[in-house]
């Protein structure tokens, strides 16, 4: 990537006839690993906040948001890649494949009209473009890949790879079916009393300030209640509750040090979200796995 090589300070022959190691930037993030360097540019088109064009040779520009961020009024959190497993190492995956995968899942999540981190994670699609799974029993091993997003996006993504590697004459199918799916989570008991017209107000997008002050409850008992609709009830958005940018700092987090407990992703975003909303985040995020 040449923009990358640029940053990085890089001698090639292309970068020097065309003087762009004159530039103010060249050299700016020598220090940055390659692959990290990547995932943050790849963080900043998938936010939002970088345009990529379409064709053999892809040229980024500044998109809409990015205004707001030069002008100092927002800032943006990346998530760090996470080291590789001892199973990783043993091969990078396929860049080609990655970047095949990505513009499929930007047409998808234009498509939907959602973010690209809703459709999968980076890191689902890096898994994808190591294994090339071409058959849906053995996407469905992805990291990242449950239940719904196999019935919705299993049949697509594996025809994609297979034309990939069709083309581009590399191996597929370098993964092991699950040995059982996972049994359906158990739902709980339908809301009732004071939680089930809590439930109505969240329906009807209220903030959970209100809510409490309706109930005379604290906003931590009322943050539950909504963490359980959000199970229960599946709104296709918690938009009303959590915004687009903190959703994606949640998600993000949530890849680089797991999801199993809270306090690892409160102490990785620094405070700047709190517990109520990364409950939320998470038990929306989980929807697509059930």
């Amino acid at each position: 990537n040449h923009l990358i090589d640029v940053l990085r300070g890089s001698k090639r022959k292309q970068i020097i006839e065309r003087g762009h190691e004159t530039l103010t930037t060249y050299g700016l993030l020598r220090e940055m690993p390659q692959l990290q360097l990547l995932s943050c540019v790849n963080q900043l088109v998938d936010l939002g906040y970088l345009r990529r064009s379409e064709g053999a040779y892809p040229v980024l520009s500044l998109a809409g948001k990015a205004w707001d961020v030069l002008r100092g009024s927002e800032q943006v959190a990346f998530s760090t890649p996470k080291d590789p497993t001892p199973e990783q190492r043993e091969g990078e995956y396929d860049a080609g494949c990655f970047e095949m995968l990505r513009k499929l899942r930007a047409r998808l999540a234009s498509e939907r009209n959602v973010a690209a981190y809703v459709i999968f994670s980076d890191a689902s699609l890096q898994e994808m473009a190591r294994s090339r799974p071409t058959r849906e029993e053995l996407f469905a091993g992805i990291s990242g890949v449950g239940r719904r997003r196999l019935v919705d996006f299993g049949a697509v993504f594996c025809e994609a790879i297979a034309e990939y590697c069709r083309v581009n004459g590399v191996e597929a199918d370098l993964v092991t079916a699950k040995e059982q799916p996972r049994p359906p989570a158990r739902r709980k008991a339908p809301a009732q009393g004071r939680k089930a017209e809590a439930f109505t107000m969240f329906a009807a997008k209220a903030n959970i300030v209100d809510v409490a002050a309706h109930f005379g409850l604290s906003p931590r008992t009322v943050a539950d209640y909504l963490v359980d609709y959000v199970v229960q009830e599946r709104p296709q958005s918690v938009a009303a509750w959590v915004d687009a940018h903190a959703y994606a700092r949640v998600v993000a987090a949530a890849d680089t040090v797991g999801e199993s407990l809270l306090k690892p992703i409160f102490e990785h975003l620094e405070g700047t979200i709190g517990y109520d909303q990364i409950k939320i985040v998470l038990a929306h995020r989980r929807l697509a796995d059930s």
